[in-house]
């Protein structure tokens, strides 16, 4: 009786979307229906019919239904989604067009295409070439002042509103070697905020604090990546190994008193913690086995994945220039672009434009797409790179769940400890940027 409840319920949202061509719907409603009336079955290393329910909603052709977190502070901000795919022979690509609004006024747009097509008899991956449009609103942002020490009593707000238009492009070389590319023109617009509720950051922090918010250009941002990976399309792959090196460049369109350059460096390691179990179980497998240890193929169960990622941003400032703070990297909570940090402080909490941050993170599946989530993390920020080391660095660590559909975390909560400001609970949707 719940799961039809539940199924009911998701099909009344999708409904918001409005009219969608009949086989879309036809396919996504039985979907939802077979989810409602098929028990939790043994399903070895295959999507559980509420994941198969979720995504055949959250994917319909025309126009369908989706929630994102657009930014920290955002809160959930439902929205709508349009799709149109045009392939021809090996060329695939679509125009998706979608737009996200939250009941704290935050919203966000994006206008894009992608198109995908073979390269260099790569069967892993395809390459990519994207040209996009998008434009967001920040209402309120966190700013507690800059640099390791910043003061969490200090906290005061800005509202970010930013244009970005551009084009880039993946190409995949090897099965474990890509670069990437783009070009971007950026133009944001920082101001202050009303009193109501919190105090704007230009009555709290002196201009020297502030960098940038006096004068705000357009940037041009060319952007270059190198990608080194483990294969795709691999045997029972034990471990995944990705690292990214990215390189932008930030020219500053009116002064130039904002130019600045940044290279990061995100490294990632993924364990898949496996035992063997008795040959031919896995049909006679209880739930609660399946709960403790997930049962895959090849006789064996998967208590959970491991995953230890390390990330460094430095910041290269020509002489009597400045990073602007809204460009500058964050630890604490989620970064702007959702990324998991220091959660075990207030998102934005510490801010600089150089930053290093280590976590080790265990995921296990429990049921279908719901799991729980164990981590730690470890990082600090530096006015100037000379500054990063592994001196003076701010810890916590802590346990969460989440829900994962066609794959990747949708949503995730957790509750850290050991930050030192107290015990942190959060709750986030996949970012929309």
């Amino acid at each position: 009786m719940r799961r039809n409840r539940i199924c009911a319920f998701l099909m009344a949202v999708s409904a918001l979307a409005g009219p969608v061509h009949a086989g879309d719907w036809k396919h996504a409603l039985q979907a939802c229906k077979d989810a409602a009336g098929q028990p939790a079955a043994h399903q070895v290393d295959r999507r559980f019919p509420w994941e198969d329910c979720i995504i055949k909603l959250t994917s319909l052709d025309w126009l369908a239904p989706s929630v994102a977190n657009i930014a920290p502070g955002s809160s959930f901000a439902p929205g709508l989604r349009t799709l149109w795919e045009y392939n021809h022979g090996q060329l695939q690509s679509e125009f998706v067009a979608r737009g996200n609004y939250s009941l704290k006024n935050f919203y966000f747009m994006e206008g894009r295409y992608d198109a995908h097509f073979p390269f260099l008899n790569n069967q892993d991956e395809k390459a990519t070439v994207s040209a996009f449009a998008r434009r967001m609103d920040l209402h309120r942002q966190d700013f507690y002042g800059l640099g390791q020490f910043s003061s969490q009593g200090s906290l005061a707000q800005y509202r970010q509103q930013q244009d970005e238009i551009g084009a880039g492009g993946y190409f995949p070389f090897t099965r474990w070697f890509a670069a990437a590319g783009s070009l971007q023109r950026i133009a944001p617009a920082v101001h202050g905020v009303a009193p109501d509720g919190g105090q704007s950051v230009e009555t709290v922090f002196p201009p020297s604090q502030l960098p940038g918010f006096s004068l705000q250009p357009t940037f041009f941002v060319p952007e270059a990546q190198l990608r080194v990976h483990t294969p795709f399309v691999a045997s029972q792959t034990w471990t995944f190994t990705d690292v990214r090196a990215t390189y932008d460049y930030y020219h500053d369109l009116g002064a130039g008193t904002n130019t600045f350059h940044k290279l990061q460096i995100l490294a990632q390691q993924s364990f898949d913690l496996r035992v063997d179990i008795a040959r031919h179980s896995l049909p006679t497998r209880k739930w609660w086995q399946n709960a403790i240890c997930q049962g895959i193929v090849g006789d064996q169960c998967r208590i959970g994945t491991l995953v230890i990622d390390g990330l460094t941003t430095m910041s290269f400032v020509p002489s009597q220039n400045v990073v602007p703070f809204y460009f500058q990297e964050t630890l604490g909570g989620a970064d702007i672009h959702g990324f998991d940090t220091l959660r075990g402080l207030s998102d934005y909490r510490l801010r600089a434009p150089n930053r290093v941050l280590l976590q080790a993170s265990l995921y296990h599946d429990i049921w279908g797409p719901i799991g729980a989530l164990a981590f730690y993390d470890t990082g600090r920020v530096g006015l100037t790179p000379s500054d990063l080391g592994f001196s003076q660095m701010r810890h916590d660590f802590g346990i969460g769940a989440y829900i994962r559909a066609g794959g990747n975390i949708v949503l995730r909560a957790y509750v850290a400890f050991g930050g030192g400001e107290g015990t942190k609970t959060n709750v986030k949707a996949a970012n929309a940027f």
